[in-house]
């Protein structure tokens, strides 16, 4: 999701943002519940001040991210069954601005901290579960127990996202850095994809990481229900009736024996 175009700020046209925009994810929320999908309602897109969020930024920001998610959180409160990401992929970044956020982070604006947006979420009364990503590009899990935010209800998912080509990409570093976290909160692989260049289409590196998350009881979304082609296999289905493509043949065989 995109702050500006929630919020209707920053020059985003009307018919896109605001009213329009909050309507499309609503009713794309409602479709998914017919189907029996639990969305998981992530924000990407941020940028301060008057700055248009036009890509994904290492942290989000005070200026805006935290309305933000007291608005998401006021619109599905009575929804239970969201998830609510509170951000993408974190990355350039330690631990402390991970958690804490500030002007100190070095990004040159104030930072909200992964507890800041917790705590917008609980403001409202929304009682949703929250998957909070590490760092790294949501890779690195390493400090995420340690430096968790406070939820007073308990109900926060470790979110990582896995790639062929990442620094935490085998069983062995999985084993090392993922499964210690997977032991004491809920784990979420909230991007699962063969490579994050979009060039492997085989399924093997997604077939390995699934039979290594299954035993613990880890969830994971694989990248991406979409048909865009640049890169090829950055896509599981080749059109919108949902033909499995690349890694989506193997995800498709595999949610079936769930």
């Amino acid at each position: 999701m995109n702050e500006d175009c929630w919020l209707g700020i920053n020059g985003v046209p009307s018919a896109y943002g605001g009213t329009a925009y909050k309507k499309a994810i609503t009713d794309y929320v409602a479709l998914l519940h017919a189907n029996k999908i639990y969305p998981h309602l992530s924000l990407i897109w941020t940028a301060p001040g008057t700055t248009a969020a036009t890509y994904q930024r290492e942290m989000p920001d005070k200026d805006h991210s935290i309305d933000f998610w007291k608005d998401v959180a006021t619109t599905f409160k009575d929804d239970p069954d969201v998830v609510f990401g509170v951000f993408g992929e974190p990355h350039g970044v330690d631990w402390t601005c991970w958690k804490n956020g500030g002007t100190g982070c070095g990004l040159g604006w104030d930072v909200a901290g992964m507890q800041d947006l917790v705590d917008a979420i609980r403001s409202t009364g929304a009682t949703q579960v929250i998957s909070v990503p590490g760092i790294d590009y949501a890779n690195n899990l390493t400090g995420w127990l340690a430096n968790a935010p406070s939820d007073p209800l308990k109900q926060l998912v470790a979110e990582t996202h896995v790639y062929g080509g990442q620094t935490c990409a085998d069983s062995t570093c999985w084993t090392s850095q993922i499964a210690p976290v997977a032991a004491k909160v809920p784990l979420l692989a909230g991007e699962l994809g063969g490579n994050f260049q979009g060039t492997d289409c085989s399924g093997s590196f997604t077939k390995t990481f699934t039979a290594w998350a299954d035993p613990l009881g880890a969830s994971y979304e694989i990248w991406t229900w979409d048909t865009w082609g640049d890169p090829a296999c950055d896509k599981i289905i080749s059109d919108y009736a949902g033909t499995p493509y690349g890694n989506g043949t193997f995800y498709k065989q595999h949610l079936a024996t769930q």
